[in-house]
């Protein structure tokens, strides 16, 4: 990831370059970058630092089905990793203690200070499915990644995770 400014410390661009040319992650990845960089540039009464400050906290912690490191190294999806580099480059962590903008209230909590009382709702169970799910694997980059028998397996390369 690239992090350009305007040289002074004003962030104006961010370039995300991942996976194979052509594909999905690619593709999503330099849609993110330039969805953030149009946020940095456009017109707003948020300095650019402060709107990158948001723009990392509403992305921190977005987890995806296979997660990287340990700790606070730990990167959960491309959302997280781009939220944890925005936060690196500018020191959010050390200043403002970087946690996720807004949390959803409880239901029940918010049905009791409306004088209501939370009521007991049984839910059916629907008739088993069996869903198949199809990842990116992280050798190939290819989506053919699939959940068989406690196992990742890749159909493009072979690709296994047991």
């Amino acid at each position: 990831m690239t992090v350009n400014t305007n040289g002074g410390n004003q962030p104006v661009e961010l370039f995300v370059n991942v996976g194979k040319a052509g594909s999905d992650v690619t593709a999503m990845a330099e849609a993110m970058g330039r969805l953030i960089s149009l946020m940095l540039r456009m017109a707003s009464p948020l300095p650019a630092m402060e709107r990158a400050r948001k723009i990392a906290a509403e992305l921190i912690g977005i987890g995806g089905a296979r997660s990287l490191g340990f700790g606070e190294n730990r990167v959960r999806s491309l959302p997280d990793a781009v939220a944890k580099v925005i936060d690196r480059h500018f020191g959010f962590f050390a200043k403002h203690n970087l946690t996720k903008a807004a949390t959803t209230p409880d239901i029940n909590t918010l049905l009791e200070k409306m004088g209501a009382t939370p009521a007991t709702v049984v839910a059916h169970a629907p008739e088993e499915q069996r869903l198949v799910t199809i990842d990116l694997c992280p050798h190939c980059g290819e989506g053919s990644l699939v959940f068989e028998e406690s196992c990742k397996k890749c159909y493009s390369c072979g690709y296994s995770e047991c």
